[in-house]
C-alpha cells in the first residue's frame, strides 16, 4: 500500500493505538509511504499531526495453494478434456 502526500501540510501514517505496523515519518507535499501488509485484517491509522484525520485499510487472506491441490486440479482438466473428445467423436 502506497500513500502520499499531495496537499501542502505536513502528515504521517500512523496506527491506531500505538502497536500498529504503520509508522510513517513525517510527509511534506508528495512525500510518500509505503507498507507490505503480510496478513489479513483491518488496520486502523491516523495522522498524529491533525487527529481528525483517519482511516483504515482491510486486507483479505491471500489463500496459499500447495502443489497437490495444482496437481488435482490439473488431473481434472485432462479428465474432463478427454471426457469432452470423447463425446464429440
Amino acid at each position: 500500500m502506497k500513500w502520499t502526500n499531495n496537499g501542502f501540510n505536513f502528515h504521517t501514517v500512523t496506527s491506531d493505538g500505538g502497536a500498529g505496523p504503520l509508522d510513517s515519518a513525517t510527509l511534506g507535499h508528495l512525500g510518500t509511504y509505503s507498507f507490505t501488509f503480510s496478513t489479513g485484517g483491518s488496520y486502523a491509522y491516523h495522522c498524529s499531526i491533525h487527529a481528525f484525520m483517519h482511516g483504515s485499510v482491510t486486507v483479505g487472506a491471500i489463500p496459499e495453494f500447495s502443489s497437490s491441490i495444482l496437481v488435482v486440479v490439473g488431473l481434472l482438466g485432462i479428465m474432463i478434456g478427454t471426457i469432452f473428445l470423447r463425446k464429440r467423436r
